[in-house]
């Protein structure tokens, strides 16, 4: 699942710089190809070890300023990003390690908070699980097939030997 934009005020904070840069890396983007068209095979842009690059002309791939990020299977192409990417797409990367960081805080706040009540929970299972046996034992089961039946006395091991 997703953790939500708002689970924290610096979570918030941090995607919305993640969105501003990825939002800078793209203008920057723009602004090289449209400088170095004649040096690309291509208009786009790829991501390779989560950087943006360019698609260079092999040819072409020495005249480029930047870090060579692998080439393409026909050696047509290289994936390049072009130095005037590098700073920006470092500090993505920070702010992604931030995100990740803040997301397990989170977490890490909110398994405490369960674990508060860990024994009130492990209790209520177990009865959960005695109710579901006898209910599964009675002469009108909460499920009306067999395989509901069985359903719900699996339920109720797989209950009782995991807690």
């Amino acid at each position: 699942g997703e953790i939500y934009d708002n689970a924290s005020s610096e979570l918030k904070s941090i995607r919305k710089n993640i969105r501003i840069c990825e939002g800078e890396i793209s203008k920057e983007a723009q602004r090289f190809i449209a400088r170095n068209a004649s040096m690309l095979m291509d208009t786009i842009t790829t991501t390779r070890n989560d950087r943006l690059c360019v698609l260079v002309k092999i040819s072409e791939k020495n005249k480029v300023d930047g870090l060579l990020h692998g080439e393409s299977s026909s050696g047509q192409t290289a994936y390049i990003e072009p130095k005037s990417l590098m700073l920006l797409n470092n500090r993505l990367q920070s702010l992604k390690a931030n995100e990740l960081e803040e997301i397990q805080r989170i977490l890490y706040d909110l398994s405490q908070k369960v674990k508060q009540h860990g024994m009130a929970l492990n209790a209520n299972i177990e009865t959960l699980a005695e109710l579901d046996l006898q209910f599964s034992k009675a002469q009108e089961p909460i499920f009306s097939t067999e395989e509901g039946i069985e359903i719900s006395f699996k339920l109720t091991q797989l209950l009782k030997t995991e807690y």
